[in-house]
């Protein structure tokens, strides 16, 4: 499947060129805050991607408001995006850009960053290589031919199939155990490995497949339920 950007969005994306490594992010889809990375997380998985390439640009995107009812990024108040974008001066801010506008700047970036989306779909769709930090109700399937990297959490059991519900003693929502702070935290150094392979250009959709499935024999989840190739 590719999806065809207009030109108009291409010439859009354009300003937004830059001669070194670039990164889409986006932070969360539109569940609640707990079940994606904390700001805390982030800043470290940031800071980590710019000690370990250099000259990278990131692209902050997402949709601070629903409209009409479009999903946005809902978990992620404007304080939130914005003590990233205050943290870091080569984060740039796309948010609210238009969707057609943020897929051409998927497009020309290096690699597509996220939690498990929908929207993260989107990506490998115009040929841009997805980065996941997975975790939550459902494992990865659709890879559409394009270099990939999922990031598996260390839960027995991940992924929870539509029924994740995590609550604390006093039958109150928390976080979810794969994005609790320390436990995603130590998977920054695997991050940064999968992104480091999603830049290499020998590192090709059949050799990604290839470690997907080794990734899977070596983690700590329902290894039944984790797709070892695309669904469709």
């Amino acid at each position: 499947v590719e999806l065809q950007i207009p030109q108009h969005t291409n010439r859009f994306a354009r300003r937004y060129e830059h001669d070194g490594p670039t990164i889409c992010l986006l932070l969360g889809g539109s569940g609640p805050y707990r079940v994606y990375p904390t700001i805390s997380t982030w800043i470290k998985i940031i800071r980590a991607l710019n000690d370990s390439f250099p000259n990278l640009r990131i692209y902050l995107t997402g949709v601070r408001k629903s409209e009409k009812g479009r999903t946005a990024t809902s978990g992620y108040t404007d304080g939130r995006i914005d003590k990233i974008l205050k943290t870091f001066r080569n984060v740039v801010d796309c948010y609210d850009i238009g969707l057609w506008n943020q897929l051409a700047i998927i497009k020309q970036s290096d690699v597509f960053l996220s939690p498990h989306s929908g929207f993260g779909f989107l990506a490998p769709c115009v040929n841009t290589p997805w980065l996941t930090i997975s975790g939550g109700n459902w494992p990865e399937y659709f890879f559409n031919h394009v270099p990939f990297y999922s990031v598996m959490p260390d839960n027995p059991e991940f992924p929870y199939l539509g029924n994740l519900e995590s609550r604390d003693e006093n039958g109150r929502p928390r976080r979810i155990p794969d994005m609790q702070p320390h436990k995603l935290e130590k998977k920054i150094p695997e991050i940064i490995e999968g992104t480091r392979l999603l830049m290499t250009k020998s590192f090709t959709y059949e050799a990604a497949l290839k470690r997907h499935r080794l990734n899977i024999q070596r983690a700590n989840v329902r290894r039944d339920k984790v797709h070892l190739g695309p669904f469709f």
